[in-house]
């Protein structure tokens, strides 16, 4: 936090004199200890320590950042101050109107905060400049040093300085060293961390391609399998957020996209991968070409990157038993589910009547949904296709990824259902990424 240096000198006549009045004042527990506003764990100066004038004019000079402790509740410096002016600068009416004139910044001794800085993403990375996204970021930010900033070469570097950007929740931590090299760099506060990769070995712009690496670069060859492709248009191996035009996408096995052409956002471009359906294992090459930009010069830059479709292992079913191969929805509500073959409706029904979200679930982005009823779509009463309804408030929402998952019940001789999980992309055909 930056200081005032026109007010800092009022800040600390005032902290001088308010100092000295609370050592001549009746004690009330630890009246007159000094917080600092990012920890109210602990003191940061006891109330005998402050009769230290140098003391009094640090925390003058930085009185934004600390706090002044009174009846248990720790004030912001800045707001006792104008209290203590608006009360004619008279020590013991400050202390009386203080409680119904300032909002305290918390409680002394708490050790925990109701909610904790984390670190949300890391985005562009440049030489000795690096942009954070931050959640639950205080009043006072914290100093550049209670940041850990790490990368895959063993190097450690040292945060000099914070500062808000003009993006609203992101923040450039100044590094004292450049970030070179290759690798991945990792920022964490307290128990929260996030990274993102950086090449500074390449020059000009390049495309960088991956799917998440939770698939290890292999998708089931089951010609349902899906998966995000991601593409970051990089300037000399840093995120070139200021990009404008699209990429193309392109399989030389004929796997399909959600779209084959997306529009780059801040540098990315985004797009739903299904697999090839195949007994066999086949290796694909998967690319992406700018194929129009603002800047001609860019149009042809491409990348590629290699995926394998695999034939998974599928559960053995018994006779009357089925496990889920294939699912999809839209934000309606409904999940059309289709199984590996047919089955007695009634069977399945009851099954899930006594077992419910235990024998077949749908989750968004990790979150169970209720399903309140399941309907044959089926022509007969044996089907291998139905309709799951989702609860009122349960719909899914776009650009998320839905996961069905089918379970046997406890009791092995009612059992309709075997074990497996299928996967989908619920994409917002509308937007200028494919998900974005």
């Amino acid at each position: 936090m930056k200081n005032k240096p026109v007010l800092s000198v009022l800040s600390i006549t005032a902290m001088t004199t308010i100092i000295t009045s609370a050592l001549s004042a009746p004690a009330f527990a630890a009246n007159g200890d000094i917080y600092n506003l990012n920890n109210l764990g602990t003191p940061a100066y006891t109330q005998s320590q402050t009769a230290n004038f140098a003391l009094q004019k640090t925390i003058g000079l930085n009185s934004g950042s600390y706090g002044y402790e009174y009846t248990g509740k720790v004030y912001n410096f800045d707001d006792l101050t104008k209290v203590y002016d608006a009360q004619g600068q008279d020590f013991t009416k400050t202390m009386t109107a203080l409680p119904t004139s300032a909002t305290p910044a918390g409680d002394a001794g708490q050790t925990t905060p109701t909610t904790a800085l984390t670190v949300s993403s890391v985005g562009t990375i440049n030489a000795t400049n690096v942009t954070v996204t931050l959640a639950n970021v205080p009043t006072v930010l914290p100093a550049g040093s209670a940041f850990t900033v790490t990368d895959t070469n063993s190097n450690t570097y040292a945060v000099t300085a914070i500062a808000p950007s003009a993006t609203a929740g992101q923040y450039i931590l100044t590094l004292g060293t450049a970030v070179t090299g290759k690798g991945t760099l990792t920022v964490a506060y307290g128990s929260s961390s996030q990274n993102n990769v950086f090449d500074t070995t390449v020059a000009g712009e390049t495309l960088s391609i991956s799917i998440p690496t939770a698939k290890n670069g292999q998708l089931a060859s089951d010609g349902a399998d899906n998966t995000m492709v991601t593409v970051q248009a990089l300037k000399n191996g840093v995120l070139d957020t200021t990009i404008t035009g699209t990429v193309k996408f392109l399989s030389l096995q004929g796997a399909t996209f959600a779209k084959t052409e997306v529009a780059f956002n801040q540098g990315i471009a985004t797009v739903q991968l299904t697999s090839i359906a195949s007994a066999k294992e086949v290796d694909d090459i998967i690319s992406a070409t700018i194929n129009n930009a603002s800047d001609v010069s860019l149009i042809g830059k491409s990348g590629t990157m290699a995926v394998k479709y695999v034939p998974s292992i599928q559960p053995v079913a018994a006779s009357g038993q089925v496990y889920v191969t294939n699912a999809i929805g839209n934000t309606s509500g409904d999940v059309s589910v289709t199984f590996n073959s047919s089955v007695d409706f009634s069977k399945l029904y009851a099954d899930w009547l006594a077992n419910g979200n235990g024998v077949i679930t749908v989750k968004s982005n990790g979150v169970t949904k209720t399903i309140e009823d399941i309907k044959n779509t089926g022509s007969t009463s044996t089907t291998s296709t139905v309709d799951l309804v989702l609860a009122e408030g349960q719909a899914l929402t776009d650009n998320s990824t839905i996961t069905v998952t089918t379970a046997p019940s406890l009791n092995p001789t009612t059992a309709a259902f075997l074990p497996n999980t299928v996967n989908y992309n619920l994409v917002d055909a509308s937007a200028p990424a494919a998900f974005v």
